[in-house]
């Protein structure tokens, strides 16, 4: 499985991007600024440095929440969030940007059913626009108390929309607070998945710890996810733990969805390790066993 590496903010220095293909990076998803505040020579040419050191944009994430938000009940609002949405998805192919994530909406006030009215109608405008200009959209599970919280509720808006242009995007984090874990919102979404956001948590929190920091099962959810062929990026949305590099965190990350997320024999149970000096859990093997220190 392939991993990609958030910056939200972009650096094109060719110090910044000669680093990040030093430490293995070669897919990274961006914050919308990049696509909204260039022009669209400046983005092409940026994509391009960035292509040219192994790196790729799969995708970037859309603006949310206030006034960003395409399920809110205020027609002239909405109409405004859903240009916005529209310039991302014409200039997103100017970045050979795969894909835009959607929030469905910000926090509910007793008007769920009116505000997936809302959403639908924002979506008819744009998977049009999205299929004109061969970027998919993925629509993201929230945290509780928000609009799409539900993995049910995020598969109910992509299936009625039959559009390969339009699916979901699983955030394991939102997921583990919410009303259902990871593993049982990745086995609702699955067959609809077109974008992953790996980050785990304390189960209360959207605190965006990198795996396998909180409380989240991952090698059970790692095993089920590689039973699937998905053919893009995952998105490791938090940053390395402890101020480590990205390459350990791409180390990390990909270890424990090679089945390398080191447990040990001890006292008749299974025990994660966690190095005393690093603070970073142990991968591999105990005769070939790394951590941050190595």
């Amino acid at each position: 499985m392939k991993f990609a590496y958030s910056q939200w903010i972009i650096n094109h220095s060719i110090e910044s991007i000669n680093f990040l293909k030093n430490q293995g990076v070669n897919a990274i998803e961006t914050g919308p600024d990049f696509l909204l505040n260039y022009d669209e020579k400046s983005i092409g040419e940026i994509a391009g440095k960035f292509r040219m050191a192994g790196i790729d944009f799969y995708s970037t994430h859309a603006l949310f929440g206030g006034d960003n938000d395409l399920s809110q009940l205020n027609t002239e609002k909405r109409t405004k969030a859903v240009a916005v949405f529209k310039e991302l998805l014409y200039r997103a192919p100017i970045a050979e940007i795969k894909c835009v994530i959607v929030h469905p909406g910000s926090v509910l006030n007793n008007d769920e059913e009116d505000r997936l009215d809302k959403l639908r109608l924002s979506i008819e405008t744009l998977l049009p626009v999205a299929e004109k200009n061969g970027v998919k959209m993925a629509l993201e599970n929230m945290p509780p108390g928000h609009v799409g919280d539900l993995s049910s509720t995020i598969m109910k808006i992509v299936n009625e929309f039959d559009s390969s242009f339009f699916g979901a995007c699983l955030d394991t984090g939102h997921a583990n607070i919410g009303k259902e874990d990871a593993l049982i919102a990745f086995e609702n979404m699955r067959e609809k998945i077109i974008a992953f956001h790996f980050h785990d948590n304390d189960g209360a929190r959207d605190i965006h710890l990198p795996p396998p920091y909180g409380t989240i099962n991952w090698p059970a959810l790692a095993k089920e996810i590689t039973k699937y062929s998905y053919n893009f990026p995952a998105l490791i949305e938090a940053q390395p733990w402890n101020n480590a590099s990205p390459g350990q965190l791409l180390k990390e990350v990909e270890a424990i969805f090679t089945g390398r997320f080191l447990a040990i024999d001890f006292a008749g149970r299974k025990v994660k390790c966690i190095c005393e000096k690093c603070g970073h859990y142990c991968f591999g093997t105990p005769e070939n066993m790394f951590c941050g220190c190595k």
